[in-house]
């Protein structure tokens, strides 16, 4: 097959918003969303093109990926060009990244690769091919990428984990956690001398585990490994998972959220599917927002946990379906990118709604958005759109 991992999920859930309304849970078909009764949420400006994965930002510029393999850099306070370049990926054989980000100088973005530019120039400074230079694996910028600035961290679509030097792209180490041609690593999260990555068996039905590796080597601290709780349902881990005290805490495909304690993996608590969901699986993205727990569902639901033990703390209704794409927060408000292509923003502490709005110039709001101190920005159908706070 040509991607050789043929259920990539993160893929799937990124252009979810491109399937009709009709298939999503409760979606609105009349109309997308509704403007917000105020200035927060109010377009800024929108930079042109079809921008896919979290875009990143400096003091002056915003940088975001696009489904054509190009990475743009736009002035922050007006979204004007200042360059553009691309990845010479080829649809449908490479696959766009999640995220951008900016380490030693570099933008760095996943295109089925990795590649990094000049922050300032965009000219290309280096390539990670792992299939090109003769290193074990494949697809190390299909999912999320993270970074402390000085070394990149990735998953991929062949069960391997990497760390790569920022400044050169040369391998630091890899780790084979999966290599069983059915595997995926996603979306590595950094916490002190350990990094936490989610892995995926896509075999019938989905299961996984959550690893915990030694930051500097790679080496496996423990994994988790979820079992599936009917033959039917599956039990893999749903993108990172998120750091709160002495935890981490993760979403399976059968809708539950379990705590796990970071030193030995073990269950702190669950938090149970949502009764109203659909279906034999319930993809719920988690973020934190102070202490609270924020989860999305393919039900109508955006729910609020108390972090510490998992009790519930409030349910939202933002009237526009499903929720499964990655959320976004800027520490006191969650924004979250609905499956028809709304944005809404909602109280983290409380869940309520402060407002909802659809994309400007007909598009449709996609995954990732970055919540910044000045701003919201929000990739788009049709571009990268700031929005006021």
């Amino acid at each position: 097959m040509e991607y050789r991992d043929p259920q990539l999920r993160r893929l799937i859930l990124h252009f979810a918003v491109f399937a009709s309304v009709a298939g999503c849970s409760g979606c609105k078909s009349e109309k997308f969303g509704t403007a917000p009764s105020s200035s927060s949420g109010s377009v800024i400006w929108v930079a042109p093109g079809s921008a896919i994965g979290q875009p990143a930002v400096d003091d002056t510029a915003v940088y975001f990926g696009t489904t054509d393999h190009h990475v743009i850099a736009v002035r922050r306070q007006t979204g004007a060009l200042r360059w553009s370049a691309t990845t010479g990926g080829q649809t449908p054989r490479t696959l766009n990244g999640q995220n951008v980000i900016l380490a030693a100088g570099n933008i760095v973005f996943g295109d089925y690769a990795i590649y990094a530019f000049d922050q300032a120039t965009g000219s290309m400074r280096w390539v990670f091919d792992p299939e090109k230079q003769g290193i074990a694996g494949y697809a190390p910028g299909a999912y999320e990428l993270r970074t402390d600035g000085a070394t990149i961290y990735s998953g991929s679509g062949s069960g391997h984990a990497y760390a790569i030097n920022a400044a050169d792209g040369s391998l630091a180490w890899i780790a084979p956690l999966a290599v069983d041609g059915h595997s995926s690593v996603y979306d590595p999260v950094l916490d002190g001398n350990t990094v936490y990555v989610t892995v995926r068996h896509f075999t019938n039905p989905i299961t996984g585990a959550v690893f915990a590796l030694d930051r500097a080597t790679g080496a496996v601290e423990w994994s988790h490994v979820f079992s599936p709780p009917t033959p039917q349902t599956g039990s893999g881990p749903l993108d990172k998972v998120v750091v709160f005290g002495n935890t981490i805490i993760v979403s399976v495909d059968d809708g539950k959220i379990y705590a796990l304690d970071k030193a030995t993996g073990g269950v702190q608590w669950t938090a149970p599917r949502l009764p109203d969901a659909t279906g034999l699986d319930d993809s719920r993205p988690i973020i934190l927002v102070g202490t609270t727990l924020v989860a999305g569902s393919t039900a109508l639901e955006l729910t609020g946990y108390d972090a510490a033990t998992g009790h519930l703390l409030w349910q939202a209704n933002g009237g526009q379906g499903s929720a499964i794409n990655s959320l976004a927060t800027d520490g006191d408000v969650v924004y979250v990118p609905y499956n028809n292509g709304a944005l809404g923003a909602f109280d983290g502490e409380t869940g309520v709604r402060r407002w909802i709005r659809s994309a400007p110039n007909g598009g449709l709001f996609t995954s990732y958005p970055f919540a910044a101190t000045d701003a919201i920005f929000a990739p788009s159908t049709t571009g990268l759109v700031a929005l006021k706070k």
